[in-house]
């Protein structure tokens, strides 16, 4: 399987378990809108050494999820925050430090927005989902998901067959 650009979202509650964590696995669109902000605020000292203080977000936004979706969104994403962990991530930095599309692997204390289904629905549409993560660490840039994968191949010709298959 190939996947193109829209495909390389990715979420996991570990650094591990990112590798198969495709958004597109779970049924999840990718998002519409999404925003890095890296926040850094240049602070002079009295011994004249300038120190670094920031806080970096990242911000999803999905324009309308069907209920299913919602639904799945919220349970990859809730017992993140209940567990006060981390959401490891590949994103598209799109931050303007790089031309293109830029894959970067990152971690976050995630926040979902109040999510609230669209008048007359009957609770099967939602509009304007947000995630939010701050204190984002960018982990792989770029992204870990362009290494190369593994691959296992068995030779059964008659040469190499000994009248059983290995296990793998």
């Amino acid at each position: 399987m190939r996947l193109d650009d829209r495909s390389y979202w990715r979420f996991a509650s570990t650094l591990d378990r990112l590798d198969r964590g495709y958004l597109m696995l779970y049924g999840l669109p990718d998002p519409a809108l999404f925003n890095y902000q890296s926040y850094a605020e240049e602070v002079q000292d009295s011994s004249g050494n300038v120190k670094r203080y920031g806080n970096a977000t990242y911000i999803l936004r999905w324009r309308q999820m069907d209920a299913a979706q919602t639904y799945q969104l919220k349970s990859l994403i809730e017992p993140i925050i209940a567990a006060k962990g981390w959401l490891y991530m590949t994103a598209d930095r799109a931050d303007a430090s790089a031309p293109g599309r830029d894959w970067v692997d990152l971690r976050g204390k995630p926040r979902l927005t109040e999510i609230a289904a669209v008048a007359n629905s009957r609770g099967r549409v939602f509009e304007e989902v947000s995630l939010q993560l701050s204190m984002v660490e960018i982990i792989n840039t770029p992204s870990n998901v362009f290494e190369p994968v593994l691959t296992y191949s068995l030779d059964f010709s008659k040469s190499h067959n000994s009248g059983y298959l290995p296990f793998l």
